[in-house]
């Protein structure tokens, strides 16, 4: 279930993405179809794939740092401005290729 805290660590974290990678844009913040308690961040990813690997890795590292000192999980998601999945952000980028 959102509460008001899952919204503001939602937006806090949104927000640092957002400030490294400018053209990245917020769809929604959702819960996890999965597990009601986890939140999905559902973002629009820069169109560089460098860009969304580095945009990855901070998410991974602010939302650790959220899950261990506030014990909610947020998940950064990629999608479409609609709302769903984009096809293109389940290719491997083209640095893991050549080693799939």
């Amino acid at each position: 279930m959102l509460n008001d805290k899952k919204l503001e660590l939602s937006h806090w974290l949104f927000n640092k993405l957002q400030k490294k990678y400018p053209e990245t844009e917020l769809v929604s913040i959702v819960e996890s179809p999965e597990d009601p308690d986890d939140v999905w961040i559902n973002v629009v990813y820069p169109d560089d794939d460098d860009k969304v690997i580095a945009l990855g890795r901070l998410a991974a590292r602010l939302g650790t740092d959220i899950l261990e000192n506030h014990d909610i999980l947020l998940i950064v998601t990629g999608c479409a401005r609609n709302g769903k999945s984009r096809k293109s952000l389940r290719k491997l980028p083209r640095t893991l290729e050549k080693t799939a």
